[in-house]
């Protein structure tokens, strides 16, 4: 059986360290923004996924690879 192949090296750097949605009316949205940043010397890889309780995913949910300093937002 083939193993998978695991990158190292990769730093992920994620701004804002927290959101705040502070109090939201029922029926509308607000729309937060996160920045993933490989600022290591390898790749790195990860997936986005969201914790349960009434969150939407916008964009870039899923697994990711970033190379050193790209960044995912």
């Amino acid at each position: 059986e083939q193993g998978a192949s695991i990158p190292v090296g990769g730093k992920a750097v994620i701004t804002p360290k927290s959101v705040n949605f502070g109090n939201v009316k029922v029926g509308t949205a607000k729309i937060k923004r996160v920045k993933i940043t490989n600022k290591g010397k390898g790749p790195l890889a990860g997936e986005v996924q969201l914790p349960s309780g009434g969150f939407e995913l916008v964009s870039g949910g899923g697994p990711f690879l970033l190379q050193p300093k790209q960044k995912l937002d």
